[in-house]
């Protein structure tokens, strides 16, 4: 096992580290081109998300989720006051974006980010960031309306810190 994120390790805000928006009455309904919507939120002090830092999005109910083997594509923008604002976090907006298995030759069930190697500013506090994530394999299956799992790592990928995200939920219907 890892050891846990320490002190000047990247951190999420506690509780509000990871929010889901976008949806419709507190409730994402994914369809097959709904794209996730999350804004970060680091810790203050020495422990805000840094350029290079990995973030693992664990989409819940695990056992619903197969992304397979193609790749997501997701973007970063810096919030000024507009949610929406479309200012890139670095100079491109681009984020590396694939699945992972949580167990090896498991189903593909958590989407791993990493974030721009060169992000105008640390991700901490006030400074969220906010991620848009698309081309991602929605379940064939449908399942309640649910939270996700997130974690946030060094550019190491070492030293994880872990939050359940907040805001709304998802939610896929069987069959659409």
């Amino acid at each position: 096992p890892l050891s846990a994120a320490g002190t000047s390790d990247p951190r999420w805000a506690d509780p509000d580290g990871l929010e889901i928006f976008g949806g419709d009455s507190s409730l994402v309904s994914l369809e097959e081109t709904t794209p996730l919507q999350v804004f970060l939120k680091g810790a203050e002090d020495a422990g805000r998300i840094v350029s290079g830092s990995y973030v693992r999005l664990f989409l819940w109910p695990l056992t619903v989720w197969d992304l397979g083997s193609t790749p997501c594509s997701a973007s970063c923008f810096r919030l000024e006051g507009d949610p929406e604002g479309d200012q890139p976090c670095g100079r491109f907006h681009t984020v590396e974006c694939n699945g992972e298995a949580i167990v090896p030759n498991g189903q593909v069930n958590t989407i791993k980010l990493r974030l721009p190697q060169d992000l105008d500013r640390p991700i901490e506090g006030l400074n969220r960031q906010r991620i848009l994530i698309e081309d991602v394999t929605m379940p064939l299956r449908g399942f309640f309306p649910d939270f996700l799992g997130a974690e946030v790592r060094n550019p190491s990928d070492l030293r994880p810190s872990y939050v359940r995200s907040i805001g709304d939920k998802l939610w896929r219907v069987a069959g659409d």
